[in-house]
């Protein structure tokens, strides 16, 4: 008989009235400026000392900010502030940072947010903090992340509860409140009944790249690196009347396979969803392929809106090959397809 895996704690183990006794509010304001300031719960013997009051910056990306530590073992919290340079899940941006750190992930868990895909995740330790379980999760504001890396001497519950009160009661106390951390624009699709949705200020539309259905529109926007193009988005909308989502995505794709890719696995259903009313109706799904030597990954999306058929159709460097471009073009995917709207 095998011992079951750790998870991560789900509610506190302790009670109201041991709780109230055990733990306190911690306010980083008077030392943390502007949107650098949060509020966190430890435990009340803990000591709690500022390590940095600039915040991450582009030149310094990755900072530890503030540390809760235990005055008798080995458990600490430490907030880290992290520069996002792009847009892209936070559960992405975690993804590198436990791989880099050679941690083994334990339990790992993901919930939507207007900010991105959150993480949370428990962790065995590596390095400096071998033989500890670490939880991880992070909190969002334009282009920043506060990273809680709550440390502990095991995974059992009662050793899981400080970081889960932690976890449960970070506050920010001046955010941002910006959900990206690059500039979003719209893009309106001019097709009989016009369609709008947000994409990134830093990607390029090419004027004219393909033809449009009678009575629809169309749209090519790039990703690119000096003259390199990353990735390219097409999306196409439809008129009420014509071919539905899923022949308008046929044809997208078929752009892409008459461009040299290939399709060698999927797909797999990322998404799916149709509203009671059957005005809402999305499949977004992936596929793995190779353009030349390159893998490459496809995402794409049918789509329709109160009878708009749309189609978004993404081609990007796979994560194998360069999983930043990939977590990056992700993003800018599920933000435009959850942006989707008639005009």
């Amino acid at each position: 008989m095998t011992d079951a895996a750790p998870e991560l704690l789900s509610a506190p183990v302790s009670d109201t009235a041991t709780i109230e006794d055990r733990y306190h509010l911690v306010s980083t304001g008077s030392e943390l400026k502007g949107p650098l300031g949060f509020e966190m719960a430890v435990p009340t013997h803990w000591s709690v000392e500022i390590l940095d009051r600039t915040g991450p910056l582009p030149e310094n990306p990755l900072v530890p900010m503030v540390r809760a530590a235990d005055p008798e073992s080995r458990a600490e919290t430490v907030i880290l502030g992290a520069h996002l340079p792009r847009e892209i899940h936070p559960a992405d941006w975690l993804r590198v940072f436990v791989a880099n750190k050679g941690h083994e992930v334990l339990d790992w868990r993901e919930r939507p947010t207007k900010f991105g895909r959150a993480p949370d995740a428990l962790v065995r330790g590596t390095g400096r903090t071998e033989g500890l379980i670490h939880r991880l999760t992070t909190i969002k504001d334009a282009n920043r992340l506060f990273v809680i890396d709550s440390r502990m001497l095991s995974a059992d519950p009662q050793a899981q509860e400080p970081a889960y009160m932690t976890m449960a009661n970070f506050h920010l106390l001046a955010p941002e409140g910006t959900a990206y951390a690059e500039p979003f624009r719209p893009l309106t699709l001019a097709a009989a009944r016009p369609v709008e949705m947000l994409v990134s200020g830093l990607w390029h539309e090419i004027e004219g790249a393909v033809a449009p259905p009678e009575g629809g529109a169309a749209a090519v926007v790039e990703n690119r690196r000096n003259d390199q193009t990353l990735a390219t988005l097409l999306a196409v909308a439809g008129p009420p009347d014509g071919p539905g989502a899923a022949a308008l995505e046929e044809v997208s794709l078929g752009k892409f396979a008459a461009n040299g890719v290939g399709l060698t696995a999927g797909p797999d259903v990322l998404s799916q969803y149709d509203s009671p009313d059957g005005s809402m109706h999305l499949l977004a799904r992936s596929w793995s392929g190779r353009r030349g030597e390159v893998a490459v990954s496809v995402l794409s999306a049918q789509v329709g809106l109160a009878g708009i058929p749309v189609a978004l159709s993404l081609l990007t460097p796979a994560p194998e090959a360069d999983f930043e471009a990939w977590a990056i073009h992700r993003r800018a995917f599920d933000i435009a397809v959850n942006s989707l709207a008639p005009t």
